[in-house]
C-alpha cells in the first residue's frame, strides 16, 4: 500500500501532484498519458514502464510528469519556480541534479503547470528499489513543495 495526500485543489496553497513516470515519446520527450478504452482494461501490458509497474533498465532512462499548484505571480504574471531531482536507494541519497529553473513561458497558467523531466539511470546502478524525487520552490511565495515515487531498476 501506499500513503495518498490527497490537498484541496481550491485552496491556494502550494503544492506539487501527480508525480507519474511514462514512457519516452519519438521526439525525446516524456509522452503524455492517455486513457484506455474500458474493453482494454484487462489487456495484456506492452512496457514494464507504465505508471502501474515502473520497471527501468540500468542505463536507460526515467521519463515523469507532474504538476504544480498554485504558484505565486511574481507580479508580472509570471512565476520563479525551480526544479531539483534526487534519487535515492534504499533511504540513501545516490544522485541529485543541480537546482534548475523552470520555464514558464508560452501562456502557462500560474494555478496549475504540468511539468516534465527525464532522469538518467547510471548504467552503474545497481538492480533494486529506487525512489525519484522532485522539489520545487517557488521563489516568489519563498515555498517549497515535493513528492517522490519508487520503481525498480532491473537486469
Amino acid at each position: 500500500g501506499d500513503f495518498v495526500e490527497v490537498p484541496n485543489p481550491k485552496s491556494d496553497k502550494f503544492f506539487v501532484s501527480g508525480l507519474i513516470t511514462s514512457e519516452i515519446s519519438s521526439d525525446g520527450k516524456p509522452k503524455p498519458l492517455t486513457g484506455r478504452p474500458v474493453n482494454a482494461a484487462f489487456a495484456p501490458v506492452f512496457s514494464l514502464t507504465t505508471p502501474s509497474i515502473r520497471q527501468f533498465r540500468s542505463g536507460s532512462q526515467v521519463p515523469f510528469v507532474f504538476t504544480i499548484n498554485n504558484a505565486k505571480s511574481n507580479g508580472t504574471g509570471s512565476v520563479q519556480l525551480t526544479k531539483e531531482v534526487r534519487l535515492y536507494r534504499n533511504g540513501e541519497l545516490v544522485a541529485t541534479e543541480q537546482e534548475t529553473a523552470i520555464e514558464t513561458t508560452g501562456g502557462k497558467s500560474s494555478s496549475s503547470i504540468t511539468e516534465t523531466g527525464v532522469k538518467r539511470l547510471d548504467s552503474s546502478y545497481a538492480p533494486g528499489e529506487y525512489a525519484l524525487q522532485v522539489i520545487i520552490r517557488d521563489k516568489a511565495a519563498n515555498k517549497v513543495s515535493s513528492q517522490s515515487i519508487d520503481f525498480e531498476v532491473v537486469d
